[in-house]
């Protein structure tokens, strides 16, 4: 097995996820607050993963959880062992954009011809709905990129501005996709000018930069 680096955020412990929920069952949705998440899916020529979403998008209020779907499939005739990464665009909603399951960087062990479903359980915020800078921002793409897990192999952090997706599989409009990139850059003051979002995206960076060596493959 591959030895890689896994995302020590994806792992939490019982009090915070215990956190998270009690977070989850007091939040309340904000009605009048629709926005649009676009699914994106990606693999380099060295990947040979037939890799999808099953959804092109779907609409979530601010404080409702939503459940989507990816899709991976070996069609070669060897085992390959994938690696995930993931981004999101516009940048800033990554303060907002919480992931409650998810398959990103964990190892996952394909065997000829296997095909798996793998799940994003997730939520936005309700904060989302009261930050000025997001005001005219209701659309969100979220991408995942499949690597083969070789040894030295470096994932992209979901927190570098200069990690873009490559959309051209999913459906989302050249205009759409620059207005959210520029929103971003115009955001960066705006967020510099907030202490505890600033505070937040440390700490979320300093967990990511702590990593620590695992192996793992799908489960059932």
């Amino acid at each position: 097995m591959v030895a890689l680096r896994r995302m020590e955020s994806q792992i939490p412990n019982i009090k915070e996820v215990a956190d998270d929920f009690e977070k989850i069952a007091r939040m309340k949705k904000v009605e009048d607050r629709l926005i649009r998440v676009q699914f994106n899916s990606d693999t380099p020529s060295s990947m040979q993963w037939e890799f999808k979403p099953q959804q092109h998008e779907m609409y979530v209020h601010p404080g409702e959880t939503a459940l989507a779907f990816y899709t991976a499939k070996n069609p070669t005739d060897r085992p390959i062992v994938g690696i995930s990464s993931y981004n999101l665009t516009p940048f800033q909603a990554a303060y907002y954009f919480n992931k409650i399951q998810c398959f990103c960087f964990e190892e996952q062990i394909l065997n000829p011809g296997e095909q798996v479903d793998l799940p994003v359980f997730f939520y936005i915020d309700p904060d989302y709905a009261n930050d000025p800078a997001l005001e005219y921002l209701d659309n969100i793409l979220l991408s995942y990129t499949f690597f083969e897990a070789k040894s030295g192999l470096q994932l992209p952090s979901p927190f570098d501005p200069n990690n873009r997706p490559n959309v051209g599989t999913a459906r989302v409009e050249p205009k759409t996709v620059y207005e959210l990139t520029e929103d971003h850059y115009k955001h960066e003051l705006f967020m510099s000018e907030k202490p505890e979002k600033s505070a937040k995206k440390t700490r979320v960076q300093n967990k990511i930069a702590n990593t620590s060596p695992t192996h793992n493959s799908i489960e059932g």
